[in-house]
């Protein structure tokens, strides 16, 4: 930058667009010199609301109504828009991270597979257990748990579950995640 030159260098735009709305003075009472944030407000509202709410229910209630009523219905909303207003969640303000989490949820809800308490028999996949003789090899893809006996090793690889097995000792379950492909293969005791 040149000497005599009044630009300012913007290291982050991140300050010059993020606009948060204060309010400076009511008529002509002024406020805090920093001003109000409108958020902050909001908040305290929101807040009023859910002490007024809460102070009704049977458990909660009874505590809420003992104390002052400065407290419950100044203090406590206060001091939660304060909180809520300075808390900041990877970045986001409280209510865009709380919106931003329910969404998650519904999406995990809707998403969440949804099995049949009662599989007719036809439906469900029969795989040969290895009982009769040593399974050298069998691959399956899908939901599921398999049992396996003899286990040696597992290794996960993205989207492939390798087992190797010897075909004698204990029993264990593998869970085979959704579009995970099952691949169990015979090895001895000692091979990792």
């Amino acid at each position: 930058m040149a000497r005599g030159d009044d630009r300012i260098p913007i290291r982050s735009y991140r300050s010059v667009f993020q606009i948060e709305r204060r309010i400076y003075r009511i008529d002509r009472l002024v406020l805090n010199p920093g001003g109000v944030p409108v958020r902050g407000i909001v908040y305290a509202v929101l807040a009023l609301v859910a002490v007024l709410v809460a102070s009704q229910l049977p458990l909660v209630g009874w505590p809420l109504q003992l104390a002052p009523w400065w407290l419950r219905l100044l203090g406590l909303p206060i001091a939660a828009a304060f909180l809520l207003g300075a808390l900041r969640l990877e970045g986001r303000v409280f209510h865009q991270a709380a919106l931003a989490y329910l969404a998650f949820l519904a999406r995990r809800a809707q998403a969440a597979p949804r099995y049949p308490r009662r599989h007719p028999i036809g439906s469900l996949p029969f795989l040969a257990s290895g009982s009769e003789r040593p399974v050298l090899r069998l691959a399956y893809r899908g939901r599921g748990i398999a049992v396996v006996r003899g286990v040696v090793g597992i290794r996960q690889r993205r989207s492939c579950l390798k087992v190797r097995c010897c075909g004698e000792g204990e029993e264990r379950a593998v869970l085979v995640p959704s579009g995970c492909r099952l691949e169990v293969s015979a090895g001895r005791r000692g091979d990792g």
